[in-house]
Formats: structure tokens, sequence, C-alpha cells
């Protein structure tokens, strides 16, 4: 009785190694599927992404028009890139640096590198550090087109969505004066406003008060 009680779980387990290995061959013949065209649904979509601190904000218009605003720090860039890889998102519209401070627009020189980015849209401040002058050299690297935002621009993302700039003022028109403890950079950030239909969105950057 012991023998066929052995005997059973010996056959058993053969069985279950040889539908293993089964399906670990067959897996590995399989080629990989094949990633499927980036679609909104028809939908406008406002994805917030995980940077940690900054921004990093992904707009999918209804005619599938992709834009980014910020991408927070250089280590944040790669998990950007890697969120619009898994939609299937290979280029981007419009990035948008809201201000120079590297925790917003350190990660968009890893975006630029990785996927094609069409146009930047960058609040133009004239500001000194490693990373936003890093981020220049790469929009004229890859060929970016560059654009100064100021107020009353507007881009049109089809299907009625559209964007509009509120800040900065344009025209090299800089808010010098700002709160004790306040950034001139912050004060002079992208702010932008989102409409479809009877939805509005305004996206700030660090605009302060």
């Amino acid at each position: 009785m012991r023998f066929l009680k052995s005997v059973m779980v010996v056959v058993v387990v053969a069985a279950i190694l040889v539908g293993v290995l089964y399906w670990l061959r067959r897996y590995k013949s399989e080629p990989p599927p094949t990633p499927q065209p980036f679609e909104t649904q028809g939908k406008l979509q406002v994805i917030a992404l995980d940077v940690g601190q900054g921004d990093g904000l992904l707009i999918l218009a209804p005619n599938g028009k992709t834009i980014l605003i910020d991408a927070g720090s250089v280590r944040a860039g790669d998990d950007v890139v890697a969120a619009l890889q898994r939609r299937n998102i290979r280029t981007v519209d419009l990035a948008v640096a809201t201000h120079p401070h590297a925790d917003h627009i350190a990660g968009l020189r890893r975006v630029i590198g990785k996927l094609a980015v069409k146009q930047l849209l960058d609040s133009g401040q004239s500001y000194s550090s490693t990373e936003y002058e890093k981020l220049l050299r790469a929009v004229k690297e890859r060929k970016v087109n560059y654009i100064k935002a100021g107020k009353g621009q507007t881009f049109d993302l089809g299907s009625g969505a559209q964007l509009e700039a509120f800040n900065p003022r344009g025209n090299d028109r800089w808010i010098s004066e700002v709160r004790e403890g306040g950034s001139v950079e912050n004060a002079n950030s992208v702010v932008l406003r989102l409409t479809y239909g009877n939805f509005a969105m305004i996206f700030t950057g660090d605009a302060e008060a």
C-alpha cells in the first residue's frame, strides 16, 4: 500500500514538472506582445505622476495629443519616462518647464533624451543653474522647438480642448517683488488654464499669491 502511494506521489510530481516545463517552453517561444497604439478613448485625461517633490502632470487630449507639465528631479525623470512608455506614449507634443528650479525641470531632460518631444514651453527666466543649463542644452541638441511663455498664448489640443497661458506676463515683464522668503522664480512660473467644454483646470507651477 505504501509502495502504491509512493508511486502515485512520484507520478503526480512528474506530471506537474512536465506541465511547468511545457508552459515555460511555450512562453519563451512566443514572441512578446506588440504594443498597442496609444489611445485616449476620446476623453480628456489629467494624470498626476508621482515624482516626489515637485510636479509631474500629464494631460492626454481627446485626439491623442500629449502634454507634460514638469517632471520632477533627475531620478524622477526616469520614472516619468517609464510611466509614459507603459501607456505606449512615445511622443510628447508639448512639454512645459514651469520655472527653472531643479525639482520641477531636471526630469524633463531625461524625457527629452528618451522620447520625441516636439515643443518645450519655458518660463524663459534668466537663471543660472547646472540643471537648467543642461535642460536648455538638451532642447538644442534634440532640436526641440523652444517657446518662451507669455500671458495670452493659447495652445489648441484638438477636439475643443485648449491651454491658455496666464503667467509670466511676457515681453520680459517679470514679477520682481515677492513676499519675505518668497522666490522670484516661483512668482514667474508658467501658469496655464486647461479648458474642455464646461471643464476648466488651472496649473500653477509654484506661482505665489
